[in-house]
């Protein structure tokens, strides 16, 4: 069999790097890296979550926060739960994947994505704001996912 080309050259739980090359020079055509999150979530989350990203790099602040909002929707309703990302959480602790105190704490991020002005009647996000959004977006669709994986990985769920 022809060598193709690709060669994975690190593979560890948070992320994925490999390069291509041409088989028969070795000179390097293209050189790529996959994080945890798209390793672990569906497209549609992925594609919700670079929304809020590309919102912020235009320094659309208060588009950020609903699509972060939406992001966390999207996993739920990937998991069959539509937009329901509180029974989501509620049946992930019912089925002990969440402790009381994660549930709580995802709870009240999510809540708080649901606090600004975009999605009720609350203020303007900042940029800090919103970038802080962000960051508990990703991390807490990575620490979903993990979890998540891991229990179907260990047929727990």
């Amino acid at each position: 069999m022809e060598p193709c080309g690709i060669d994975i050259i690190n593979d560890d739980e948070w992320h994925c790097q490999a390069i291509l090359t041409n088989p028969k020079t070795g000179t390097l055509i293209q050189k790529a890296e996959i994080s945890a999150l798209e390793k672990l979530l569906p497209p549609d989350v992925i594609n919700r979550l670079e929304d809020a990203y590309n919102e912020y790099s235009k320094g659309e602040f208060e588009n950020v926060i609903p699509k972060c909002r939406i992001a966390l929707e999207a996993l739920a309703n990937f998991n069959g739960f539509g937009n329901g990302f509180r029974d989501f959480i509620t049946k992930l602790k019912k089925d002990g994947i969440l402790r009381d105190i994660e549930k709580d704490i995802i709870g009240k991020i999510h809540g708080y994505l649901c606090s600004f002005e975009s999605t009720h009647y609350g203020p303007k996000p900042n940029k800090e704001q919103a970038l802080y959004a962000l960051i508990l977006t990703q991390h807490t669709l990575l620490f979903l996912s993990k979890i998540i994986s891991s229990k179907w990985k260990n047929s727990e769920w």
